[in-house]
């Protein structure tokens, strides 16, 4: 199941390095959904139960001219750090439609809502190492942790996951997570 994961995650990444000119730059996802023609929008979900609990969302429509819309809604009260990893996962949902299926489902359609849980949905963990690898370059990550080992030689895994976390402004959880599949942080 996992080398599935990687295989479709390789598909989309394929995105990531028509961006990236240098392997430590951090992509902005505004720009590639710009690029994408995906509208990105702030959202009040609430009077929305299945939302209640959510960060964002992925949706198709239809235009008055019968052409595709992709639109990724992000809550409008959503916590500052969470902006562009948000953001980052649902443009992935986009990616993934146009490069592992190559299909869109029928619109309209809310193809996800993302919350803070890490899921066991395989399309979901691609999402999120999409929007990790974005927003956290391998070489880049390696070498703040690398940095940050240097200058405390007793640093455990979740104080340099919270340096991390800091330095590229993204959530905590995902941070520790990176610093996982990356090898430099114990599972667990």
């Amino acid at each position: 199941m996992m080398t599935d994961i990687i295989k479709e995650y390789k598909l989309i990444e394929r995105e990531i390095d028509r961006y990236r000119r240098d392997p430590d730059e951090i992509i902005d996802p505004v720009i590639m959904a710009t690029d994408n023609n995906v509208r990105t929008v702030f959202a009040d979900f609430s009077g929305y139960p299945k939302l209640e609990n959510k960060l964002g969302y992925y949706r198709i429509d239809v235009d008055d001219q019968g052409n595709l819309q992709h639109t990724v809604c992000r809550r409008k009260d959503i916590e500052p750090r969470w902006l562009s990893f948000t953001l980052a996962h649902e443009l992935a949902h986009y990616f993934y439609h146009k490069n592992v299926e190559k299909e869109w489902p029928n619109p309209p359609l809310i193809v996800d809502a993302f919350s803070k849980e890490t899921s066991n949905n395989e399309i979901e963990q691609i999402c999120d190492m999409f929007a990790r690898e974005l927003l956290m370059p391998s070489n880049r990550f390696i070498n703040g942790v690398s940095y940050y080992r240097g200058i405390f030689t007793d640093l455990s895994d979740k104080t340099a996951a919270e340096y991390l976390a800091n330095d590229f402004y993204v959530p905590y959880s995902h941070s520790y997570t990176r610093g996982v599949e990356l090898g430099k942080f114990k599972n667990g």
